[in-house]
């Protein structure tokens, strides 16, 4: 996992949000996004936490990828900017 870096719950939620995905509630420990896909409706669940621990960051960026037809290092790309 050495192509991850720090990322920020905040940086994690604006990526998120430019690619379709919306807050629908904010907790102090974990936001809850979702979003309308060809598949169905994708929700998720993210931790409130910085920085994102490196397997927690990875598991959500499988699951987007999947989701949404995106290859992670794409996402990691959209991350890193």
């Amino acid at each position: 996992m050495s192509e991850y870096f720090e990322i920020l719950t905040k940086d994690l939620s604006t990526l998120l949000r430019g690619i379709g995905y919306q807050i629908v509630r904010k907790q102090r420990t974990h936001l809850r996004v979702e979003k309308m896909t060809k598949a169905g409706m994708h929700r998720m669940t993210i931790p409130h936490l910085s920085p994102l621990a490196p397997g927690t960051l990875d598991d959500i960026l499988t699951t987007v990828s999947l989701w949404n037809h995106l290859s992670k290092t794409d996402l990691l790309e959209m991350l890193k900017k």
